[in-house]
Parts: structure tokens; C-alpha cells; sequence
């Protein structure tokens, strides 16, 4: 599955096939793909989900601050999550204000499962976009040849 999300700063437009989402809570806006359809907005403002069919999943959802992580640890803290739920992490990346992290699914519900998450540090919140979505399938292998 291709996609791209752009979270608070813009850049995928409607011309290109995207809807954005903004929240007015937290003041972010993200870029989604049409494929995605927006489900109903949280019941405190954080945040919305977004449902592809085929399984993909965008989570879009905002945060206060109040234990004033920094990026390092919120991104620990992400790992570990990840981890406890069952995804084999394989890709992070930190900067000053953001962190992004991905891993494959091997056991449990999210077996199967690729993870992508981005969260950025604005101010004293949090904003963090998680798209889940269907490993790809592989052919299987064939048996090898004797001869």
C-alpha cells in the first residue's frame, strides 16, 4: 500500500489525491490518502481515525504534554509499546523535535501487520499520526529443484 501523510506542515494537496484532516484542539492538520475513509472524531477532540479497505488504519491524535518527555523518551516509549504489542521494530529515527518509528507485526492481532508512526513535539503537546496496515503477501517459495 502506498501513502504518504503529512503531519502539521503540510504539503500533500487535494489535487494530488489527499483530504486533510484538521484539529482544532491541538492545532495540527495531517494530509491523508482518499483511499482512507474518516471515521467519527474522538469524543474528547484529540484526534480521528481514518479505515482503508484491506485493513489500513490511520490513527491521527494529539496530546498534552504533562510528563514533558522529550523526543528520546517519548520514542522509547513508543518502541516499548510496539514491542509489548508484538512488532519487531526495524526502523527509528530521531531528530529535535520528532521521532519516527516502524516495525513488522509477528504475533498477536498486528501479526501480519507493517507500523508506521511519526510523532512530533510542538510546544507543550504532542501530535503523533500511526498507520497500520497489512503486510504485503509473498508468493511462497518454491520448492527447490533436484536433480
Amino acid at each position: 500500500m502506498a501513502w504518504a501523510a503529512s503531519l502539521a506542515t503540510g504539503g500533500a494537496t487535494a489535487a494530488d489525491g489527499y483530504d486533510s484532516y484538521t484539529n482544532a484542539r491541538f492545532d495540527y492538520t495531517i494530509c491523508y490518502p482518499r483511499a482512507f475513509t474518516a471515521q467519527r472524531e474522538a469524543d474528547n477532540g484529540d484526534g480521528r481515525a481514518f479505515k482503508a479497505a484491506g485493513g489500513g488504519e490511520l490513527l491521527a491524535f494529539g496530546a498534552y504534554n504533562i510528563r514533558n518527555m522529550t523526543p528520546r523518551q517519548g520514542l522509547d516509549e513508543a518502541v516499548a509499546d510496539l514491542k509489548k504489542d508484538g512488532f519487531d521494530i526495524r526502523y527509528t529515527a530521531l531528530k529535535q523535535s520528532w521521532f519516527v518509528v516502524s516495525g513488522a507485526g509477528t504475533v498477536g492481532k498486528h501479526a501480519d501487520r507493517i507500523v508506521y508512526q511519526r510523532t512530533l513535539f510542538k510546544g507543550d503537546t504532542v501530535i503523533t499520526a500511526r498507520l497500520t496496515y497489512p503486510a504485503p503477501r509473498r508468493p511462497p517459495t518454491p520448492p527447490s529443484s533436484r536433480n
